[in-house]
């Protein structure tokens, strides 16, 4: 049960420390660092996981990190980006590293203990609630304004996109549990242009080429990270059989044109 409380405990504070981080550096700014969090997860997936990446799979993250950066560029009303303070961006920079630490301590507890998938989400969730409850203590207000001050605020639809965030998260816990963190980065990414496609078309939101091509990057960089190493194999054996069939064609006019010089004699 301790096991779960590593991976509960810094999605705690990660979580958390999004909110400082929105406040320094907004939300454009907040969304274009987030995309750091695809090189840490795959850093710290080698470092706690022991998965071995080759260089094209590497390379390949790098680019997908550039795409999902692309897209988000020209997002801000004032057209200005990286303006913040040097607090967020250290903040931010410490957060992805956060982040896919508590992803990928959360795939090796999901895949490394024997218990039932949803008790092992019971046990995420458990600490979870434990961990804001201090919070909510610590804080003060449960005492001085009562229970009511956790419901401030909150609406129907609020209730609802928690209830949403929760199916998500037991979600999230299947991808990694059966397959890892990396398709789980590559569904976020997809998430994301399906969400900002939907903004185009349902809200009005302006279509922009940065998002096309950032799609079109994203796109590449997931395909050759799957595919790329059977797409090398297979010109490898290709350009195997091609010599193959030169050196039997070049026998065979070797062999022909002995014939006929011994036909001649």
């Amino acid at each position: 049960m301790l096991t779960a409380a590593v991976p509960a405990l810094l999605y705690f504070v990660s979580n958390n420390l999004n909110f400082i981080i929105i406040r320094e550096l907004g939300a454009t700014n907040f969304q274009l660092l987030n995309n750091l969090k695809i090189l840490s997860t795959a850093i710290f997936f080698r470092i706690i996981m022991k998965v071995d990446l080759n260089k094209l799979q590497w390379r390949m993250l790098v680019l997908l990190t550039i795409g999902c950066t692309v897209s988000q560029l020209g997002q801000g009303k004032d057209g200005h980006v990286l303006v913040g303070s040097a607090l967020g961006y250290g903040l931010k920079v410490c957060n992805a590293c956060l982040t896919a630490m508590s992803s990928v301590f959360c795939e090796k507890f999901l895949k490394h203990l024997p218990n039932n998938f949803h008790f092992q989400n019971v046990l995420l969730y458990s600490w979870g609630v434990l961990f804001t409850t201090v919070s909510v203590v610590w804080d003060g207000e449960l005492f001085s304004k009562g229970v009511e001050v956790l419901f401030r605020g909150h609406t129907a639809l609020t209730f609802m996109l928690i209830c949403n965030y929760a199916f998500v998260g037991i979600a999230t816990s299947g991808v990694m549990k059966f397959l890892d963190n990396i398709a789980k980065t590559f569904a976020a990414t997809g998430a994301m242009f399906i969400v900002a496609t939907l903004s185009i078309v349902k809200f009005g939101e302006p279509f922009r080429i940065e998002l096309v091509l950032g799609c079109l990057i994203a796109a590449v960089a997931v395909d050759v990270y799957y595919h790329g190493e059977l797409l090398l194999d297979k010109k490898k054996d290709d350009d195997f059989l091609d010599d193959e069939e030169l050196v039997v064609v070049q026998g065979s006019s070797s062999t022909s044109r002995g014939e006929e010089k011994n036909a001649t004699i």
